[in-house]
């Protein structure tokens, strides 16, 4: 029978796994969310003990590609800017209205 992980472990092992395509996913999740800004998580999950350089840059290629699926998404991607400020990264939807 399979060993059920506990969520520490499992966020242990993401962390030192490649993240091909997770950017992109959250990403997606942002927009869908609708939040008008969202701090990365740098300290658990995916993410954890990535650079805020490196994460922000690699946030600005997923906004790109998603940006290159159609006109609309264009739209939306332009609206979103990606920040690194103090080894933190923020994602803020400038569409989204106070």
């Amino acid at each position: 029978m399979a060993e059920v992980l506990n969520d520490d472990f499992v966020d242990a092992l993401l962390s030192g796994s490649g993240t091909k395509g997770t950017y992109g996913i959250e990403f997606a999740k942002f927009v869908d969310s609708g939040a008008r800004g969202v701090k990365v998580d740098l300290e658990n999950g995916v993410f954890a003990g990535k650079k805020a350089t490196s994460v922000r840059s690699s946030f600005e290629i997923a906004r790109k590609k998603f940006g290159e699926k159609s006109d609309e998404h264009k739209a939306v991607a332009e609206a979103i800017r990606v920040i690194a400020k103090d080894e933190q990264v923020y994602l803020i939807n400038q569409n989204v209205g106070k």
